[in-house]
């Protein structure tokens, strides 16, 4: 080996800690920074000298995918459970004094009261007072969903946005991986990001990836309708009208028949909790009025045929059970806040005000449709009384909550084991990077010694000519 075979050997090695030394150090200046993968320069040799052939990052794709595919889980499981103890949380649990239970208990006990002093006014008003709090606790439980149905609209936009937001910026990385080849450096900084950014979709929506050379990616739902091909993005719209998810053109509407959409991330979560989840709980609470309207009217024999009893639709009749737990009052000709005359409760809704009132058969009558059970077909059974339906309804709700927590928690469990594991393997440990800058002081002062030595030799060489 010649002199300055051996001058180039020694720099390229200087040249190549220098590298190296500049990547611990990055990796210990983003040991904190999420998404970082850490970096390691490829050595290679060409004549004896050495080279950098390139920079790589410390990824597993089967690690990735498993633990985006968990995120996009949880964040369905996260935002169904948030949703729903949201709710929950004015409805009570069935001893609760927010509960319709609670309430219904309150009119049954007021109506026993009134049966034995049928004639004494704070009885009646008691009563009606207690029938008014009923239906205004189940005015705010509707009004309650409805918000929350609001709520979870403005949420779809909000997600919406971000996605293509995450969509955008990614396509810009993929013409910029494509001018440099995704090499160097900045291709390892833009690999980075772009897995950031996958991961941030992953909270929205499931994704696959279809990577290629330069790090540059595809992007698919997992049912296979396109959103991100190379520089091409597909933007998401949400139709609020139809309640629809849109990829362009093709609809992508998670729990649609037919279409190929995804079925996790928080934008599943909201889907499901819109077009399944609150019309469920509207149709109950629906029902529970409809009941309290049906079944009051039916033991009123002063009531002429059409005429409304007890509970009413504050709208009129006739305009359908959607909507009916919102609008649910007791009838004004009781109520003395609107001129009405609670003593009627007793000579029945449709007779003249002022009539004998020592005859509590109505009031007995009232009583016995709480707790009795009626034939007919309800949401939780053929035979429900008053009383059976709303303690089914309150627990039922409560336990779709209790159930939707118990799988988000299940689902944070598993997906910090993964999440965990990936950072292991790709984030930065620090004592590994202090071992890596003592064995580069070792190179770095080994090839120092040979360019010192060589320096030497050549000084030694000019002094004997």
């Amino acid at each position: 080996m010649g002199i300055s075979s051996a001058f180039s050997i020694a720099a390229s090695g200087l040249r190549a800690t220098s590298i190296q030394s500049d990547l611990v150090a990055r990796n210990i200046s983003n040991a904190q920074t999420e998404g970082y993968s850490r970096k390691s320069a490829e050595l290679t040799t060409r004549n004896g000298a050495v080279l950098i052939a390139g920079v790589s990052r410390e990824v597993d794709p089967l690690l990735d995918r498993l633990d985006r595919s968990n995120r996009a889980e949880q964040a369905r499981a996260s935002t169904i459970a948030g949703a729903l103890s949201t709710y929950t949380d004015y409805l009570g649990q069935p001893e609760d004094q927010t509960s319709p239970v609670n309430a219904l208990n309150r009119l049954y006990t007021s109506m026993l009261t009134l049966a034995s002093s049928p004639g004494a006014a704070a009885a009646q008003l008691a009563a009606v007072e207690a029938a008014q709090a009923l239906s205004g606790q189940i005015n705010d439980l509707a009004v309650t969903l409805s918000e929350l149905g609001r709520e979870v609209d403005l949420n779809i936009r909000y997600d919406v946005a971000s996605v293509n937001d995450n969509l955008t910026r990614l396509g810009q990385i993929n013409a910029r991986l494509g001018q440099i080849g995704g090499e160097g450096l900045e291709g390892a900084d833009l690999k980075d990001e772009a897995a950031r950014l996958i991961d941030g979709l992953s909270d929205f929506m499931d994704v696959q990836v279809t990577s290629f050379a330069d790090g540059s990616v595809n992007l698919y739902t997992t049912g296979g309708t396109e959103l991100l091909t190379q520089r091409r993005v597909t933007h998401i719209s949400y139709d609020p009208t139809a309640g629809k998810l849109f990829a362009g053109n093709a609809e992508i509407t998670p729990g649609a028949p037919g279409v190929r959409g995804f079925s996790a991330g928080s934008l599943a979560g909201l889907f499901e909790l819109q077009g399944k989840i609150i019309p469920q709980l509207s149709q109950e609470l629906d029902g529970f009025a409809t009941l309290l309207v049906d079944r009051f009217r039916a033991i009123d024999d002063s009531l002429a045929p059409g005429e409304p009893g007890l509970f009413v639709d504050s709208a009129g009749e006739g305009r359908g059970a959607g909507g009916l737990a919102q609008r649910l009052t007791i009838n004004p000709r009781v109520s003395p806040a609107k001129g009405g005359d609670p003593a009627l409760l007793t000579s029945g809704l449709g007779s003249e005000p002022g009539l004998s009132q020592g005859d509590p058969a109505l009031i007995f009558a009232m009583i016995s449709v709480i707790d009795e059970r009626v034939a007919g077909n309800t949401a939780f059974g053929e035979r429900q009384s008053l009383s059976d339906y709303a303690t089914s309804m309150v627990s039922g709700q409560q336990q779709r909550r209790v159930s939707a927590e118990a799988v988000a928690g299940q689902a944070a469990i598993s997906g910090a084991t993964i999440s965990a594991s990936r950072r292991n393997l790709q984030g930065v440990n620090l004592d590994d990077e202090l071992q890596s800058l003592l064995v580069l002081e070792q190179s770095f002062a080994a090839n120092s010694r040979v360019l010192s030595s060589l320096q030497s030799m050549m000084d030694d060489l000019f002094n004997a000519i």
